[in-house]
């Protein structure tokens, strides 16, 4: 007012004169700072996403020799009265070279087979055993023991034998081996054709 000569209302025209001017308000409040987090990142930290974990590892294929060996029974032919067998399976034991077993003897599932009118006997039946194709000795062999049940006697009977030696067991590969009368003999000394001219 002093300056105005203590006129108060040219005072004010002045102050609305000079705020008009300036375009803004001295005296209103300053807008607040945006926070700043002063904290620093922990050592080692990155900005990134973090790596996906590494794929789980494929177990390793076993070689051959350490494959269990199985016995795929396929079929059995010229039985004669393969038909009317019951109850029929194969036991399939592992021999050494002097015929004494290494390992209990496994069998086909009891009365799984197909007996045929032309004398033959479907089985489509695997048999698994404890060893491995890398720990067969030598002079082994798998006997294979053709039995079905004879109600007369109310026991497993014999019908045929056959055997594969070592040095046929190969993983995968078919064997074709001959019918052989009984009683089945694992030194595999006694053997001779269970049909005559036919294997």
């Amino acid at each position: 007012l002093e300056c105005f000569g203590g006129d108060a209302e040219r005072a004010a025209d002045w102050l609305i004169n000079e705020r008009s001017t300036t375009g803004s308000d001295t005296n209103a409040p300053a807008a607040p700072a945006t926070p700043v987090n002063h904290r620093a990142a922990p050592s080692g930290a990155s900005a990134s996403a973090s790596a996906p974990p590494p794929p789980p590892m494929t177990p390793a294929t076993p070689t051959t020799a350490q494959r269990r060996v199985r016995v795929f029974v396929e079929h059995c032919s010229n039985i004669k009265d393969g038909s009317k067998l019951s109850n029929i399976n194969f036991a399939v034991t592992l021999v050494d070279a002097g015929g004494a077993a290494l390992e209990p003897a496994a069998t086909t599932p009891m009365g799984a087979a197909s007996p045929r009118a032309d004398g033959s006997v479907i089985f489509n039946a695997n048999v698994d055993l404890k060893a491995t194709y890398g720990s067969l000795p030598e002079g082994c062999a798998v006997i294979l023991e053709l039995r079905h049940f004879k109600a007369k006697d109310k026991k497993m009977s014999t019908k045929c034998w056959a055997f594969v030696p070592r040095d046929r067991m190969r993983l995968g590969q078919p064997v074709e081996v001959p019918t052989l009368q009984k009683p089945a003999d694992p030194k595999r000394k006694a053997c001779k054709n269970f049909n005559k001219g036919a294997p």
